[in-house]
């Protein structure tokens, strides 16, 4: 009795669902599904049943299944039925070859016109065969004979050669011609292909059918009778356990072990809310202590805001998605910088993660903001002027560092660009989502004024080569005069070869060739004296060490002859590039030259060297060294040698070393003097950051 109770129970609830569905979905009560299903049932419910279910969708599968087999196997056995038939037609166009031109050949010779006609109708008669065509050659008027009618369409065709002895020699006296056509093959294969295609569908969709049937009877009836069960099921007045309408299996099957299953769900429901009804009663007590808590976290959170939006220093809460971070650690990579470069990728989604939530009242002040919602989103626009210092905050939180500090510059909302000191601070331990706190303080009128200081500086550095520009006179005339005169020696001897009574043209070609090379040399000597001269603001770019001292020892090549001096350059392949003005390192490597010459000069050393090298002393860092076997630096002069106005020379102004040092310094780096060479004399060198370093 229970058990007929619970499957009315999931009938009626069936019937229920059936209807609530018509009606939204607009279906006739015609249509209304019968929950339970006999052996009887009339295929039109059937489908009225199955329309909305799987099995509508396993029916298109498997139909689709079949006919695509189906047509893959009939178009393989289509194929194969063509290559046979093609072959055939082939094998009877051997046939007619081997055979037939011997006969021809006889009738021809004769010009026996009746005898081609029946020989060429009998070829005719072979199947497919649709032309023949008999041509005389080598006479004036050829006789032709021709049996059938060529077509347009898909033919094979054989022209064949047709001999005759004459004199015992065979010769060649006219042509066989013979097609044979297609269409009959492709007739055959449609007629095949249609019958094979009816009958596969036919059977196709009656099995079909049947399997869809099977199914329904199986399966899918029994899960709509589970479906309405479970979906009025309500564990607080629980009722009988499921039960199907089907005979018992000899084994259980899985639809028994989902009945079994949904009926121990359903019991352990029931215990989960004895369960629950009690962990309710601690959870009561629980709010309590945590309302209390609440209260003075939100005091203290009080405090903190207070604090965050009163400060005099533009404060901005940030947060990011940095779990990412927590994958490349897994993987062994140490060094993000290297990792972004080759995945500029994830360097965009970091940065499109990052999002500003919180600013004060200082923040809409310095980005001119008319309230603090126009700052809140995202955080891209605070780095649009200044992506390395992002790129650098970046790695610095992949090393767990918890503050990053830099100048930066920023765009205001107005379109103005203001230099402030960024200070970022990251909650210990940082993890991926933790909020960070990015401060900034309006430097500007420090960096103008630090601006205006190094425009000083390079106004001194502009005079310093200038002057060294008069000090190297001699040299700049003796480098513009060799390519001047080699071009006068070229323009003499060209019009010598124009003035001979038959001119040379090769030679004058030749000679003119030479002349442009020397201009362009001249060109490149006085283009390397204005870069010197000219006075304009600092370029950096990437540049190669080795590279500018070349190019300083071309400059200085003829003061370097006239005070017989070796020089000598150590190259290094392995260097890396540095970021610096190129015209202002160029001036402190012949500064550096310029001193040494004039030191062994005046101390009248002998065999007088110089020693230029570049070295990496430690990761990041690029080293030039220039020494000399000279008198080396005094003691007593050590602790000034870069002051300004400090000098040893008769006449000098003492600003080359402390131009030099305010070069070098500028670019991050740091210039010395020693007398620790292996020379006997002075050793000055710097050292710049690299492009990794500088980035």
């Amino acid at each position: 009795m229970p058990q007929d109770q619970g499957e009315a129970q999931a009938e009626a609830r069936v019937k229920e669902i059936g209807d609530e569905n018509d009606r939204r979905e607009g279906v006739p009560d015609v249509y209304t599904p019968v929950p339970a299903a006999t052996a009887a049932e009339p295929w039109t419910a059937l489908f009225a049943r199955m329309r909305r279910g799987i099995a509508a969708r396993l029916l298109i599968g498997v139909l689709l299944f079949s006919s695509a087999v189906t047509l893959l196997l009939t178009a393989g056995q289509l194929y194969l039925d063509y290559r046979y038939d093609v072959n055939l037609i082939e094998q009877r166009l051997k046939e007619v070859g081997a055979g037939y031109p011997g006969i021809i050949g006889e009738s021809l010779w004769d010009l026996d016109r009746t005898h081609l006609q029946i020989e060429l109708e009998g070829i005719l008669k072979l199947p497919d065969m649709r032309a023949v065509e008999v041509r005389e050659t080598g006479t004036v008027d050829p006789l032709v004979v021709t049996v059938g009618r060529r077509q347009t369409g898909s033919v094979l065709t054989r022209e064949l050669p047709i001999t005759h002895v004459i004199d015992g020699a065979p010769r060649k006296i006219g042509t066989l011609y013979v097609e044979a056509t297609l269409t009959g093959v492709y007739q055959r294969l449609l007629d095949k292909g249609l019958i094979i295609l009816v009958s596969q569908a036919a059977k196709t969709f009656l099995v079909s059918l049947f399997i869809i049937f099977i199914f329904h009877r199986l399966v899918t009836r029994h899960l709509a009778v589970v479906a309405a069960f479970a979906s009025g099921y309500d564990f607080h007045r629980p009722s009988t356990a499921l039960r199907l309408r089907r005979r018992p299996p000899a084994i259980a099957d899985e639809l028994d072990q989902v009945v079994t299953s949904f009926n121990e769900l359903c019991a352990s429901l029931q215990t989960a809310y004895g369960n629950l009804q009690k962990a309710n009663a601690e959870l009561e007590r629980d709010i309590a202590i945590r309302i209390k808590n609440e209260n003075a976290l939100r005091e203290t959170e009080q405090r903190y805001r207070h604090l965050f939006h009163n400060m005099p220093v533009a404060l901005l809460e940030m947060r990011g998605n940095f779990d990412m971070y927590d994958g490349l650690r897994a993987q062994g990579i140490s060094d993000s910088g290297a990792y972004l470069d080759q995945h500029p990728e994830l360097f965009r989604r970091l940065v499109d993660a990052i999002t500003i939530e919180e600013v004060n009242d200082r923040s809409v002040e310095l980005f001119h903001a008319r309230d603090a919602k126009e700052l809140v989103g995202s955080a891209a626009r605070f780095w649009s002027e200044s992506p390395g210092t992002l790129r650098r905050a970046l790695e610095s939180r992949f090393r767990g560092e918890s503050r990053f500090e830099e100048e930066m510059r920023v765009a205001t909302l107005d379109g103005h660009v203001i230099d402030v000191l960024c200070t970022i601070s990251r909650l210990q331990p940082i993890s991926g989502n933790s909020p960070t706190l990015f401060g900034l303080v309006d430097i500007t009128e420090r960096v103008r004024a630090r601006e205006k200081l190094q425009q000083l500086e390079a106004d001194f550095a502009h005079a310093a080569r200038v002057s060294m520009l008069g000090e190297l006179t001699a040299s700049i005339a003796h480098e513009i005069a060799q390519p001047i005169g080699a071009i006068a020696t070229c323009a003499e001897a060209s019009l010598r070869w124009l003035n001979r009574p038959e001119p040379e043209v090769a030679e004058v070609l030749e000679l003119t060739r030479r002349a442009l090379a020397d201009t362009q040399r001249a060109t490149a000597i006085i283009a390397r004296i204005r870069a010197m001269a000219v006075r304009e603001a600092p370029h950096r770019t990437l540049i190669s060490l080795d590279e500018v001292i070349r190019e300083s020892l071309l400059f200085l090549r003829y003061e370097i002859q006239s005070n017989d001096v070796t020089v000598s350059h150590t190259f290094n392949p392995g260097a890396p590039k540095v970021l610096a003005d190129r015209t202002q390192i160029q001036q402190v490597i012949v500064n550096l030259a310029i001193n040494a010459m004039q030191a062994m000069a005046h101390a009248g050393t002998v065999s007088r060297k110089i020693a230029l090298s570049v070295a990496i002393p430690e990761p990041g860092m690029l080293r030039c060294t220039v020494e000399d076997n000279g008198p080396g630096i005094g003691l007593e002069n050590f602790s000034g040698l870069f002051d300004r106005f400090f000098t040893t020379k008769d006449g000098g102004l003492g600003l080359g070393l402390s131009i030099s040092r305010s070069i070098i310094e500028a670019h991050g780096g740091r210039i010395s003097v020693d007398n620790e060479t292996i020379h006997r004399g002075a050793r000055f060198y710097f050292t710049l950051p690299t492009t990794n370093a500088a980035e």
